[in-house]
């Protein structure tokens, strides 16, 4: 089996992989991770460099994600959405807070400032959402500022 896929079963992220690999009829080994090994410096080294999943290995050719140029052209789009409102649909709904967790682990592990500080609409949404008080009490209660350290103190060590 040439293929194989490293994450966790229950990610929506990987159900959509799997769910394409079979549409493509490809056959492929899953291997379930676990997020010390996802953190471990093994998988940042060899499958992952941000400690993310889903990794997808063929015969010894490793992929992983990388959207900047796709979320690029999204973002171009949502700073247009965002013309003259606070948030997507004008008053804050679920559609903001599903991009909440992927926009702050983006902005805040990466060297990507750009992709926000750029269009002042999206800027401002994001920094709209992220003061929210219900998800500044996430942000503790849960330590992702420190989970973010983290992966980012890894990733200089490489």
């Amino acid at each position: 089996m040439a293929i194989t896929v490293f994450g966790r079963s229950v990610s929506a992220f990987n159900l959509i992989l799997f769910y394409v690999l079979k549409e493509l009829g490809l056959s492929y080994e899953f291997v379930q991770t676990t997020p010390e090994e996802v953190n471990s410096p093994d998988y940042l080294a060899t499958k992952h460099p941000f400690g993310r999943t889903p990794s997808l290995n063929d015969d010894g050719f490793q992929i992983y994600e990388t959207p900047r140029e796709e979320l690029d052209k999204n973002l171009d789009v949502y700073e247009k959405l965002l013309e003259g409102k606070d948030y997507l649909t004008g008053e804050f709904s679920l559609a903001d807070l599903l991009h909440v967790p992927l926009t702050f682990y983006a902005i805040n592990s990466t060297d990507e400032g750009d992709l926000w500080n750029k269009r002042p609409n999206v800027s401002r949404w994001l920094k709209n959402l992220n003061e929210r008080e219900c998800w500044k009490n996430v942000v503790t209660e849960y330590k992702l500022s420190e989970y973010i350290q983290y992966n980012i103190s890894i990733l200089k060590k490489k």
